[in-house]
């Protein structure tokens, strides 16, 4: 007979083994996909999706740095589905997008109708505003930046920023994003730098 102990410590196992591995980031020079390199000024925690790296402190729901490195030519920005008739339907990178192409690409990626579990609490969402589209050096490249807002499912607003760049026909990008409330403008001139 299982006692009530018994059930309650298999439960957390089954949640732990349920949740993302996160490991240290230390305040050091990494290289990023091929594409790049950062150095961060802080220590992060970080997990691994795919091509897609995410930094966070405090949770990635608050904030969090995602780094999207080297999105193929008809690839989408998120890769979660495989190759289900959904992710047919789903925005897909062109290598030969403008910046302003690339814009509307990652808003209509992030407004497109992912499972929050595969993506994650924050870079997607709904009423996705942007502004202030210019070129931005991504490392030794010319790139772009721009700002954004938009509002979780829930309805917390968030604000961001997203640099990147298409290199060797793949995209490239930063992006950091967090609650408007308190955490955005607590790590930005980290994720700044």
């Amino acid at each position: 007979m299982i006692k009530n102990r018994e059930i309650i410590l298999l439960v957390v196992v089954f949640l732990l083994s349920a949740c993302t591995h996160y490991t240290l980031v230390e305040p050091a020079k990494r290289e990023m996909g091929g594409g790049y390199s950062v150095e961060p000024q802080i220590v992060w925690n970080r997990s691994v999706q795919g091509k897609i790296e995410i930094w966070t402190i405090d949770g990635p729901a608050l904030a969090a740095v995602h780094f999207f490195n080297g999105i193929g030519d008809g690839q989408n920005l998120y890769s979660y589905y495989g190759k289900s008739s959904r992710k047919a339907k789903l925005p897909k990178f062109n290598k030969t997008m403008t910046a302003s192409e690339v814009l509307e690409f990652i808003v209509d990626s992030m407004m497109a109708p992912y499972p929050r579990s595969l993506v994650g609490p924050n870079m997607i969402g709904t009423g996705v505003q942007t502004h202030q589209l210019r070129p931005f050096k991504f490392g030794s490249h010319p790139g772009f930046r721009f700002e954004l807002s938009f509002l979780s499912e829930e309805g917390l607003e968030y604000e961001g920023f997203v640099a990147g760049v298409i290199k060797d026909d793949k995209l490239f990008l930063i992006c950091y994003s967090g609650t408007r409330e308190y955490y955005y403008p607590k790590y930005k001139e980290t994720a700044e730098q």
